[in-house]
């Protein structure tokens, strides 16, 4: 039996991944632009690139809800096929994302995996999609006017006001068989860092331009 676990951990894992490499934003320029999102832009294979090489709110709004889609079906699966425990459905929410945000047939292209995930949490815990975007507006107004300061802050702190809110609160909207507040905090840990480490690079060319600007004016 417990071998028999560790295939289907694995299998659904790979599963999960493969669902994720689906390139939504890369068919969808090309339909409409006839190019390659790789190479436009910050490269980024994602709903936020598509927008800003179109123009077109519609094309940055049909890329998110196609990605968050791929989150759904595979917790979806997971949840008829498999299981409805937490371990299983944050490993499966975790290899979407990864596969939206690495894909191997991509070459390890990718996005920067948030509409994936919101589709995945939503069947964890809709509640945690509530805090991030709370926390996304404290990042935005408070900190810097940056889309990815705002994302990077809000990823981090998410977790943290997920935990310190009363568990009446959180387990209102608790869609798995087994979770509590702190597990569900936990399990959010890796895709934070899988998300993070996608935001790397715009923070990078953020700071350089800062230190440039700071540099020229004096």
């Amino acid at each position: 039996m417990a071998t028999e676990s560790i295939y289907s951990y694995i299998i659904w894992a790979l599963i999960s991944y493969l669902i994720g490499t689906f390139p939504s934003a890369l068919f969808i320029i090309r339909m409409v632009k006839r190019s390659d999102i790789r190479y436009e832009g910050s490269g980024n294979i994602g709903a936020m690139n598509s927008y800003e090489v179109t123009g077109k709110k519609w094309v940055g709004i049909s890329v998110f809800l196609l990605d968050a889609s791929k989150g759904l079906l595979a917790l979806i699966l997971v949840k008829v096929f498999f299981s409805n425990l937490l371990i299983p459905l944050t490993l499966s929410a975790f290899c979407v994302v990864l596969g939206h945000n690495f894909n191997v047939f991509l070459k390890f292209k990718g996005g920067r995996g948030l509409a994936t995930a919101v589709g995945a949490y939503s069947l964890i815990n809709p509640e945690m999609i509530f805090f991030w975007a709370l926390m996304w507006l404290v990042g935005y107004y408070l900190i810097k006017r940056n889309v990815h300061v705002a994302n990077t802050f809000a990823t981090i702190f998410m977790p943290l006001m997920f935990y310190y809110t009363p568990e009446q609160i959180t387990s209102l909207m608790n869609y798995t068989d087994d979770a509590d507040k702190l597990n569900t905090a936990l399990s959010m840990i890796p895709l934070v860092l899988l998300i993070l480490i996608r935001h790397i690079s715009p923070l990078a060319e953020l700071l350089k331009a800062r230190i440039e600007e700071v540099n020229k004016n004096d």
